[in-house]
């Protein structure tokens, strides 16, 4: 998560079968920083993963890298289409890109979002806090479905907000 040129904010690396390593790739902050999710290797070739950190506004990036380390920073996070992914990418069925952010969005809860490999994205939800905060990753399904997990929210964690907060009122 840390490491890689004078930033030590991570870097891209690949290792043949006798343990050498190479660094494809050392984050320097402006490109994304601490790239927590690990990559994937796409049906273009490509590797591409996520940063949870750096960027335009240092609220993460999407990247992709190929093996001869050639870097392009796709998608760099505002907060208010999302922030902070910490979940490894997934490619879908129809070739795009999704993926989640644990903050950000519409109400900072995390958001799903796709992402062409342009890097144009489009965010799909922003969660609420009633229906889940912080999800943490996607799988499609054969049905063509996507799911995940949220590590925070849902109905009973409302409830148990809002009995909080009438007690502070109360004092």
């Amino acid at each position: 998560m840390h490491g890689g040129a004078a930033s030590n904010a991570g870097t891209v690396f690949k290792m043949d079968a006798t343990g050498t390593v190479t660094t494809l790739h050392s984050f320097s902050g402006s490109d994304g920083a601490l790239p927590h999710a690990g990559l994937i290797r796409a049906s273009d070739g490509g590797f591409y993963g996520a940063t949870e950190q750096g960027g335009a506004s240092g609220s993460g990036t999407v990247f992709r890298v190929n093996a001869a380390g050639i870097f392009t920073t796709l998608h760099s996070f505002s907060g208010s289409d999302g922030a902070w992914p910490r979940a490894r990418l997934i490619q879908g069925s129809d070739g795009s890109f999704y993926g989640t952010t644990s903050e950000g969005g519409a109400t900072r809860n995390g958001t799903v979002f796709k992402m062409d490999a342009a890097g144009t994205l489009t965010t799909l939800h922003s969660f609420n806090r009633s229906d889940g905060s912080s999800p943490n990753g996607l799988i499609q399904a054969s049905d063509g479905s996507f799911y995940g997990t949220t590590l925070h929210g849902g109905a009973a964690s409302r409830r148990k907000f809002d009995r909080i907060l009438s007690f502070v009122r109360t004092k």
